[in-house]
């Protein structure tokens, strides 16, 4: 099962994609009205892999158990898209040069700037303690006062 720390590789991985292009956009076998967008930040949070695009769409995905992430020259891609399931998900960028595959992701989500629940999932999670404004004496004090529960709900 991808953790924390697999996404945040992904994410490091995924970072020569940021400025990029994307031509064509498919979840659950769909298009997407993605095509021109550009892809303005790759960032990981928890198991959480979200993908920010230049409209302020975002692109959230959470990898499940199984779950993957590649990266294939387009022609590799391509052939592997045409075999994939309808509930995979991808992207093609304008460079020709790539495809982004998740393979059995259990959450993809596609959240324009105002959708109304955008954010929640992520949100909710807390900070994460392999980014780069994590403050451990902060999580120390606020972990310091459930006293009463164990340090994985915590």
């Amino acid at each position: 099962m991808p953790e924390g720390d697999s996404i945040r590789r992904i994410a490091t991985q995924l970072q020569p994609i940021v400025g990029e292009t994307i031509e064509r956009a498919t979840t659950q076998g769909l298009v997407r009205d993605l095509a021109g967008r550009a892809i303005t930040k790759v960032d990981a949070h928890g198991k959480h892999l979200l993908i920010d695009l230049d409209n302020h769409t975002q692109i959230r995905t959470h990898l499940g158990m199984n779950g993957r992430v590649r990266l294939y020259p387009r022609t590799d891609g391509e052939a592997r898209v045409a075999r994939m399931s309808p509930g995979r998900a991808s992207l093609v960028l304008a460079t020709g040069q790539h495809l982004v595959l998740w393979s059995q992701a259990r959450t993809v989500e596609i959240a324009a700037r105002r959708a109304p629940r955008r954010g929640e999932a992520v949100a909710a999670l807390g900070p994460d303690v392999l980014g780069g404004d994590f403050d451990s004496g902060q999580a120390a004090s606020r972990a310091a006062v459930h006293t009463s529960r164990t340090i994985a709900d915590v």
